[in-house]
């Protein structure tokens, strides 16, 4: 089964979604004891949007889900609610099925 002829924009507009709220979160983190996660999840988001345009998918996969990690490892320590973690996280889902869906 191919991938619709719009699949690199969805793949474009599930990623977006996911970063610029991880962005947001990001910020909110340097503001508090998460300077650290802060700095990485800019990193990873970065790298992420710039394997995607570059057409690198395995790297934007691997970097979204050190996105996705860095995520979870600022709500277990309480540094993100969880709804917004659970809403940047269904986008983060959503953006890896569209990753996925377009192959190797």
């Amino acid at each position: 089964m191919e991938a619709p002829l719009n699949g690199p924009v969805d793949a474009f507009r599930a990623v977006d979604a996911f970063a610029v709220d991880a962005w947001k979160i990001a910020r909110q983190l340097a503001r508090g004891d998460g300077d650290a996660l802060s700095m990485e999840l800019r990193l990873q988001v970065a790298r992420c949007g710039g394997a995607l345009l570059a057409s690198r998918l395995e790297e934007a996969r691997d970097a979204l889900a050190r996105c996705r990690f860095a995520l979870y490892l600022a709500r277990r320590l309480g540094l993100v609610d969880l709804r917004a973690y659970r809403g940047l996280a269904a986008r983060g889902d959503a953006a890896a099925r569209e990753l996925a869906a377009r192959g190797p």
